[in-house]
């Protein structure tokens, strides 16, 4: 089953096709690292907050996180937005049933336990108070969290040859 791109009704003009994108190259290189891969279906991708099923050894659940802009830059990676509450008002991804945050970077996916990056996204809600942000007519809340951040829990990385904006 190919997988199609979603399009939220709500995102800005090139939000959809990063995120497609970015789930593009992750997927290339899960193959190129000797993954099998199955795709999500459309609930378990929206309702459930994962993209891809990836066995070799042990099987795990992967979201796929693209670079996204902040502040109105063009895509960035020095600041990761961090969905605390989907814009149903359901939990957002980061409390959702992947078991593995892959993060796009300028030259490299930053792979984490969802679990791990639970634990320091509350610690940083706790200790640095950020802005918490929603958009008119919706239900979602999120924050901006410097990306530095996850360099004090474990990651895997796998760089890639190319990032166009």
């Amino acid at each position: 089953m190919k997988k199609m791109m979603y399009i939220n009704a709500y995102s800005k003009i090139g939000a959809g096709e990063r995120g497609y994108t970015a789930e593009q190259i992750y997927k290339k290189l899960a193959i190129d690292h000797g993954f099998e891969i199955k795709d999500s279906s459309s609930t378990e991708d929206r309702v459930e907050h994962w993209d891809w099923l990836l066995s070799k050894k042990e099987k795990f659940k992967v979201e796929v996180k693209a670079m996204k802009k902040a502040n109105g830059s063009p895509p960035q990676d020095k600041f990761t937005w961090i969905e605390l509450q989907g814009i149903t008002g359901y939990p957002g991804w980061i409390y959702g049933k992947a078991d593995v945050i892959a993060f796009q970077e300028r030259n490299w996916f930053r792979s984490v336990k969802r679990v791990a990056l639970v634990r320091i996204v509350e610690e940083y809600i706790k200790m640095a108070n950020p802005l918490i942000y929603t958009r008119r007519g919706r239900q979602d809340k999120a924050i901006l969290m410097p990306t530095a951040i996850m360099d004090s829990i474990p990651c895997i990385f796998w760089e890639y040859d190319y990032y166009a904006e």
